[in-house]
């Protein structure tokens, strides 16, 4: 039937239905596809592409867009996940250091009990057992050769030895000092009942000799404890060695690790 004649049955047919003019293009797509791909009507009417020819491509279109923002949506909000993760845990520090009341979270273990909540490398303290009420302070187990400085190697990354001006923000209480068993050091002297931040610094300040600094330390198994006496704590001066021929350095009966703590104390 010659294209003209299918047009005006359909039209007729769609007119009375009151389908209005969309039905001139759905007839012509009609007539296109009924009488196949030879002939001149074959081919598409002058005008707007058909509806299987526009809306072919406008879905994938919508659906590569509705994609596209997907995926931009997921990277944004990961990156502000990840952002936020950031911040939060620097606060946790930063607020841990300033009242010593935050638990410092491990970033490598949803129990924030990995390394670096607990400050030492073996991800164990043996003394300030508690991070929430100790979060920036780690008594850690372990031997080291050199000054008490250079025990580095025992804490846990983002924690370093206490020294004597790190350790007094800590506000740590001879009370509290004596409330685990050992004896752990950290790069302080206490001679003369000064808080005196680098140990082995005392040297060359003339406090005394190599062998003969009072390094500062805590533990109910430190030998030197004076209660009620100024150092670098808090009520008290507990001394891991004193006169003892080692001064600041390791020696094995004399100290059984380090106190750590976190670096962020150092950085204010």
């Amino acid at each position: 039937m010659p294209r003209t004649a299918w047009s005006a049955l359909w039209l007729a047919a769609f007119a009375a239905c009151g389908q209005g003019p969309t039905a001139i293009v759905d007839a012509a797509m009609f007539d296109a596809r009924a009488d196949g791909a030879a002939g001149d009507d074959a081919a598409p009417p002058d005008g707007p592409p058909l509806d299987g020819e526009a809306d072919g491509p406008l879905a994938i279109d919508d659906a590569a867009v509705d994609g596209a923002v997907a995926i931009e949506d997921a990277a944004v909000d990961g990156a502000v996940a990840i952002e936020d993760a950031a911040v939060d845990g620097a606060v946790a520090i930063e607020d841990a250091a300033v009242d010593g009341a935050v638990v410092i979270e491990d970033a490598g273990g949803s129990d924030g009990a990995g390394p670096l909540a607990l400050g030492c490398a073996d991800g164990t303290r043996e003394g300030f057992v508690d991070p929430t009420a100790f979060p920036t302070v780690a008594a850690c187990a372990g031997a080291w050769d050199g000054e008490v400085g250079q025990a580095g190697a025992l804490c846990a990354p983002g924690w370093q030895v206490c020294d004597g001006s790190t350790f007094a923000v800590t506000n740590i209480t001879f009370a509290a000092a004596i409330g685990f068993p050992g004896c752990f050091a950290f790069d302080a002297a206490h001679d003369n009942y000064v808080c005196r931040p680098d140990c082995s610094a005392q040297v060359a300040a003339g406090v005394d000799t190599a062998d003969g600094l009072d390094m500062g330390g805590v533990g109910a198994g430190c030998r030197f404890q004076f209660p009620g006496t100024a150092s670098c704590l808090v009520g008290g001066r507990i001394d891991a060695s004193e006169n003892s021929g080692t001064g600041c350095r390791y020696a094995a009966g004399i100290t059984d690790g380090v106190v750590c703590c976190a670096s962020i104390i150092a950085e204010r």
